[in-house]
């Protein structure tokens, strides 16, 4: 049991070192696709940069809630909501796709 205990601070420092990852190529993976971006959507480059741009301004004005947030319940709890909320995020992008709403 004790080995398994000290073990705990470094793998949970890899989740989230590894979600700090996953949230990062998230943020930078549009710049990536502007093309099939643009090709799925049916957005010229005005349209598309204006869909980034409401992204990026919708990160930044989280920032103040996330820090109270982080404050207020420390970071493990912050982390957590974080994965959830990414991960049923992505899973609802996934199943708009297979439900064929419009975009």
């Amino acid at each position: 049991m004790s080995m398994l205990f000290s073990f705990r601070p470094y793998l949970i420092c890899l989740c989230a070192a590894l979600f700090y990852i996953y949230q990062f190529v998230l943020r930078v993976s549009p710049s990536v696709m502007v093309d099939d971006i643009m090709l799925s959507f049916h957005l010229d480059a005005a349209s598309f940069a204006f869909l980034t741009a409401s992204a990026m301004y919708a990160y930044s004005l989280m920032q103040i809630p996330a820090g109270i947030f982080a404050d207020k319940y420390g970071a493990r709890v912050c982390i957590l909501a974080s994965i959830f909320s990414a991960r049923l995020a992505r899973w609802a992008l996934a199943l708009w796709k297979i439900i064929g709403l419009p975009y």
